[in-house]
């Protein structure tokens, strides 16, 4: 089982220089940095077109669905790449306070045309947006800095967003391990408070509305 481990904050920086400050401690504390460019569209399950979905089977929970996401990267799409990853995540535990915590699946596609599969699934499209920034990583933890790609010329370009992702996958048969499963998750909501703790005085990380 996997689960993904969030924490976000956002940030004004008019002057640049708490960018900056951000950029360096990140740097500090991560092992890569690389470009951050890339497309995503959410989507969700629309009953009355989901394969094999009647009016008798749409009350069941199934109906509802899970959120899917499609997500491309522009930066590889620039070299001729087509690399899509679908997302999709479930409730996330109410156990959690201070961070969230939701079981997850991704699956990249390397080719084909992702949307179209969506769609082919009974999904609907709800929203597409793009991000721009940095991608800083260190072993399962990706932080994303990045800007909303706004078409409106009102759009507040000095906002950045800071999305913290610490991925945890459970070995199965815990059960006969002597680690049990929950301590894999306690472990990573732990490390994730860490970087919140890095990040004080510059941008405060809490759990995501959603």
């Amino acid at each position: 089982m996997s689960s993904e481990i969030l924490l976000v904050g956002s940030f004004t920086a008019e002057d640049n220089q708490l960018l900056k400050d951000v950029q360096n401690r990140l740097s500090l504390h991560t092992d890569s940095c690389v470009l951050l460019h890339r497309e995503e569209y959410q989507f969700k399950l629309q009953a009355a077109s989901a394969p094999g979905m009647t009016a008798n089977t749409a009350r069941y929970p199934m109906a509802d669905g899970a959120p899917l996401r499609a997500r491309r990267d522009l930066v590889t799409a620039s070299t001729g790449a087509n690399e899509w990853t679908l997302h999709t995540c479930q409730i996330a535990n109410r156990m959690y306070k201070k961070a969230t915590v939701r079981p997850f699946a991704a699956i990249p596609l390397q080719s084909g045309n992702a949307l179209a599969f969506a769609s082919a699934l009974g999904y609907g499209l709800v929203k597409k947006s793009t991000r721009k920034g940095f991608l800083f990583s260190r072993g399962s933890t990706n932080i994303s800095l990045y800007q909303m790609v706004e078409s409106s010329p009102y759009a507040n370009s000095a906002v950045w967003q800071l999305e913290v992702v610490h991925t945890v996958v459970v070995p199965p048969h815990t059960k006969n391990m002597q680690l049990p499963a929950a301590s894999y998750i306690d472990n990573g909501v732990e490390f994730i408070l860490s970087v919140a703790v890095i990040m004080k005085g510059l941008v405060d990380l809490v759990p995501p509305q959603t």
